[in-house]
């Protein structure tokens, strides 16, 4: 404890306080960076008021009026409360090596001011030799993969140099000065790229500082990934993905917009066949159920000979309208191809039957030979076989002028009960030129004489003669002079048949007596058809008509039938509001009452509709007499 013009100091192991007798005030003294208390071993005060101060092996000098603290070194332990003042005015603190004295009128306030270098560079630890001596360089140059480097540094300074403390900045990384205390190095890790300044000042134990810090530029090299070039090529490439994402996007909203226009297409493609078959198939109901009606009646020989011509080029017909009309068969470019028995010699006669009259209208003569082993059954596509055979012959009797149309069939038998049919269709017509024969086959493909001479025939063209015949497992061939005439070849292959098929065979000859058939149809030649054939398979039957399905509602309300027939296509009503207005009746008899479709639209999604709206069974148009009265005893039993 010290007291000295109303001021009382007490020093602690702890803290020196300051305690103005006359305002009452404590103060507790700090070292110059305000932050830790000053501790005391003794203090002494000399003459001018400067405060010395003994701490461990520390002598501090505290100027209370310049509020400064400087602290000297020494080689000695103090011992607490040892302090003593001379009558001249020196300072004694007792230590345990000896007493240290000190003479404040002869104290030395070291004025120079500290120089600062550059001592060198470590980079992960490993010391760096620069192009230039230490003290030279002002700039480094770091790659980004120098992840830990270190900078050295001194001071130029030769009074107790070792007191001397150190303060840095690094710009652009240090938000402020940073002390360092007497360390003379610093270390920074994981810096970005880009430029920064490393500034460092030193100051004396007097607290003089530099005049002017080190200054050092460094400058981290960017990886290639952070560089402006490889920006501008990320860049670029967004750019290009943003262009092809673009394009990609109109392209799809395209597509999307083609495939829009192809179902709308499509769409009206199916209505426009649903409509065709229709029209098609109503009139030719009647022709083929007339016709059928009328082979059942009493004919002469040549009268049974057109009557039946009539009837295997109608059914043609109709396979060749299945195919029109077949949507899907149309868009896959295949048209089916069954097996079932047929005489190759029938085939024979409808073709002399039909293109005798043809060839006499051009005197041309026609003939036919048979050549061969030709069995009288075979197995196989005889309207297919028909189709090509008609179409080759009428090319032929179409281009011949004057001359013959020979057709030549020979058979020869092969391995395991099959037939190798060869046909041969030759003329003496026009010819082919023999730059043209190479592409005869191709869709859309007409000699230039061709082109002049009109169009007849199926319309199937020579391309889907080809290709039914590969679908039948032949090839075709050509040869022609122009001028003279030209022969088509094909083969093809059949199973041989000894009896027919059982399922042709299995006929329904009769129906249960006295049935009660309602008939919903709106065409009255269709209405004729189907009540003869009705009555030539039930005998004391009867048929009530009903023009559309509104009609058909109110008399099934009104009469119990066994059996409905309904046309899908009709006026006011069509043929599925009636056929869900029944199904939904409370009756049992109403939900169990067969309901068979009649309908001319051969697409397989009218049949779907059909089905699902309650109808049992479905049948197309032109109607079939067998099938008819198949399906129909399938929902009757009778002795």
């Amino acid at each position: 404890m010290y007291i000295r013009e109303g001021i009382l100091w007490l020093a602690t192991s702890t803290n020196i306080y300051r305690y103005d007798l006359l305002t009452e005030k404590l103060k507790i003294l700090y070292e110059k960076s305000g932050k830790i208390a000053l501790k005391s071993d003794g203090i002494q005060i000399d003459k001018k008021g400067i405060l010395w101060n003994s701490d461990g092996i520390n002598i501090q000098r505290i100027d209370l009026i310049k509020d400064q603290v400087i602290t000297y070194e020494t080689q000695t332990e103090y011992i607490s409360g040892s302090g003593a003042t001379t009558l001249d005015g020196d300072i004694i603190f007792a230590g345990d090596e000896g007493a240290q004295f000190i003479a404040p009128d002869y104290y030395f306030k070291d004025t120079s001011a500290p120089k600062v270098i550059f001592t060198g560079l470590e980079i992960a630890n490993h010391p760096i030799k620069l192009k230039s001596e230490n003290e030279f360089i002002n700039h480094i140059d770091l790659n980004f993969s120098d992840k830990v480097f270190t900078i050295h540094y001194t001071a130029l300074h030769f009074v107790l140099r070792n007191h001397i403390t150190y303060r840095y900045q690094l710009e652009g990384f240090d938000q402020k000065w940073m002390d360092a205390g007497k360390k003379r190095s610093v270390t920074y890790t994981n810096l970005r790229p880009g430029n920064y300044t490393f500034l460092v000042e030193a100051i004396n134990e007097d607290g003089v500082r530099s005049i002017s810090p080190l200054k050092l530029t460094i400058y981290i090299k960017p990886p290639f990934y952070l560089t402006v070039p490889f920006f501008l090529l990320i860049m670029g490439g967004i750019i290009l993905l943003i262009y092809f994402y673009v394009r990609i996007e109109r392209r799809a909203a395209k597509s999307n917009k083609e495939k829009e226009l192809a179902q709308q297409n499509a769409a009206y493609k199916s209505l426009f066949l649903a409509n065709m078959s229709h029209e098609i198939r109503t009139p030719m109901n009647a022709i083929i159920g007339l016709n059928r009606l009328l082979l059942d009646t009493p004919l002469d020989k040549k009268q049974n000979q057109y009557v039946d011509a009539i009837h295997s080029s109608s059914e043609n017909l109709l396979w060749i309208v299945n195919d029109i009309l077949d949507q899907a068969k149309i868009e896959s470019g295949k048209y089916t191809i069954s097996k079932k028995p047929f005489e190759p010699a029938m085939v024979i006669r409808q073709l002399k039957t039909l293109f005798d009259y043809k060839a006499k209208e051009k005197h041309l003569e026609f003939t036919i030979i048979e050549d061969g082993h030709i069995p009288k059954q075979l197995l196989g596509d005889q309207v297919r076989l028909f189709q090509i055979l008609t179409n080759l012959i009428s090319n032929a009797i179409k281009f011949t002028n004057e001359g013959k149309v020979t057709l030549t069939m020979s058979g020869s038998p092969m391995q395991e009960g099959t037939t190798r049919l060869d046909f041969r269709i030759e003329d003496s017509g026009i010819g082919i030129p023999s730059d043209k024969i190479a592409s005869i086959f191709e869709s859309f493909i007409q000699i230039s004489e061709h082109e002049t001479s009109g169009n007849q025939g199926t319309g199937l063209g020579l391309s889907i003669v080809k290709s039914l015949i590969q679908q039948l497992g032949g090839s075709i061939s050509v040869s022609s002079v122009h001028g003279k005439g030209s022969i088509f070849e094909f083969s093809l292959t059949f199973e041989e048949a000894s009896t027919l098929d059982p399922a042709i065979e299995d006929k329904v000859t009769s129906l249960p007596e006295g049935l009660c058939v309602l008939l919903v149809e709106d065409a009255p030649l269709n209405q004729l058809v189907a009540v003869e054939l009705l009555k030539k398979y039930i005998k004391n039957g009867t048929t009530e008509l009903a023009e559309n399905g509104s009609v058909a509602v109110e008399k099934i309300q009104s009469k119990n039938f066994d059996l409905i027939l309904m046309d899908v296509k009709m006026p006011v009503m069509n043929g599925l509001e009636p056929t869900v207005r029944i199904r939904s009746m409370e009756d049992i008899y109403y939900r169990n009452i067969p309901i068979i479709g009649l309908t001319a639209n051969a697409i397989p999604q009218q049949i779907s509709e059909c089905l699902a709206a309650g109808m049992n069974e479905c049948i197309t148009k032109p109607i079939n007499a067998d099938e008819l009265a198949l399906k129909i005893s399938k929902y009757f039993t009778h002795d």
